[in-house]
């Protein structure tokens, strides 16, 4: 147990730790935006299309705040942009609780869609700043381990303070979204490196060279892999939209998607660490590659839901698979990025890379309903599987060459 527990923590300094205790806290009290359709309609009164559409400005906020995150994170600093996030987010929320016209619904929730997201560019920057670049891919597993596991714990709480108060749950948003910022207040110091400052030493597989970084071709390979995981993200989301229709129209019932989907919580907790542990020492290419197959392999199953009886097996099933892909892909975006950013553009281009996942929330939903209303659900399971092995394909025959090649290439 113990060397697992130093195989799991070896090269994360003490600053990297606040920021995970921080995250954690923070994603135990996301109450609000889960809950957020709920409380328009039974407790605003609003009809289910215009609390809906309120909502998806949350989205288009957050989306908004990764290219504003990105900047201040790069300009103003890693703290700065982190508190003003955290510590504007609970003003926000309060504001939200007691807000009654639909306008002004809409303005806060675009609003607290953007600072809630602001401080995500400069919280990946500060892990690339403090953790070695081989022990980045452990590092964001181990935050996205944070993430799943304090919402679960969140999505229960916030279901037992919703059938009691709707006004808890901002209440207790608020107050968690404000702990996270007194962390960073007192523990996390400012990571962000001069100019002046020389690149940290990277391994030779990961360094670039600085006739890269000037030439653009940096920014082109971020803007490839933010389109490799968009599209990816776009297929994901199907968990979000389609896979629930589906279930219902096979028979099953929504208590059989709840705990179906709970699955892919439960893998995440039960297996992130320890298989990304042993993932840590492949390429990361190739990983990828895997995990993106593996997400379009658990999708494409649910093409035999009506084949091999019970339904509710084989949709396990691919939870099970798609989970398996997800833990797999989930740190690598960030740490390829990371390994390949010059210092003074890391927020701008984690900020770019997380655009990937607000505007993947929209797209797949969208997609995947129209392919599912026109073409039907086997259709739309094939679909996904051929995007996810596409994508793999692109990964080791477009993006792994063009990351080889900046790494290598000549000074001009």
């Amino acid at each position: 147990m113990r060397s697992w527990l130093e195989g799991i923590t070896t090269g994360l300094p003490r600053t990297f730790w606040f920021l995970w205790l921080g995250t954690l806290i923070n994603r135990v009290g996301i109450f609000v935006l889960p809950f957020l359709t709920l409380y328009l309609t039974s407790q605003r009164n609003l009809p289910v299309e215009q609390a809906t559409f309120i909502a998806s400005l949350f989205g288009i906020g957050a989306f908004i705040a990764q290219f504003i995150g990105g900047y201040t994170t790069d300009r103003w600093g890693r703290r700065p942009t982190m508190l003003i996030s955290l510590f504007g987010t609970p003003i926000v929320l309060l504001v939200l609780s007691v807000l009654q016209d639909f306008s002004a619904l809409a303005l806060a929730t675009f609003a607290l869609g953007i600072f809630t997201d602001l401080y995500r560019p400069a919280s990946s920057a500060i892990i690339i700043d403090v953790v070695e670049p081989q022990h980045r891919p452990r590092a964001f597993s181990l935050r996205f381990w944070a993430i799943n596991l304090g919402a679960g714990v969140g999505l229960t709480l916030g279901g037992m303070l919703a059938r009691e108060n709707y006004q808890l749950l901002f209440i207790g948003d608020a107050i968690t979204t404000a702990l996270y910022g007194l962390v960073i207040l007192f523990f996390v110091t400012e990571t962000r490196p001069t100019r002046q400052e020389s690149q940290p030493t990277l391994s030779p597989e990961t360094a670039p060279t600085p006739s890269e970084t000037q030439s653009g071709g940096v920014l082109l390979f971020v803007l490839l892999i933010t389109l490799l995981t968009l599209i990816i993200n776009a297929v994901y989301r199907q968990v979000d939209a389609t896979l629930g229709l589906a279930m219902i129209d096979s028979g099953l019932t929504e208590v059989d998607f709840g705990w179906v989907v709970a699955i892919n919580a439960l893998v995440i907790v039960l297996l992130t660490l320890s298989l990304n542990r042993h993932m840590e020492r492949h390429n990361r290419f190739w990983v990828m590659a895997l995990g993106f197959l593996l997400i379009g392999i658990g999708y494409g199953v649910y093409v035999f839901t009506d084949a091999i009886p019970p339904g509710t097996l084989v949709f396990a099933l691919g939870v099970v698979l798609w989970t398996l892909g997800e833990i797999l892909t989930a740190p690598l975006p960030t740490a390829i990025v990371a390994d390949i950013s010059p210092i003074h553009r890391r927020g701008m281009y984690q900020g770019i890379l997380g655009s990937a996942y607000g505007m993947g929330y929209f797209v797949g939903p969208a997609l995947g309903g129209l392919i599912l209303s026109r073409a039907g659900e086997d259709a739309l399971w094939i679909v996904c599987f051929v995007t996810c092995a596409i994508v793999a394909a692109m990964m080791l025959t477009i993006a792994q060459p063009f990351f080889r090649r900046l790494r290598t290439a000549p000074p001009a």
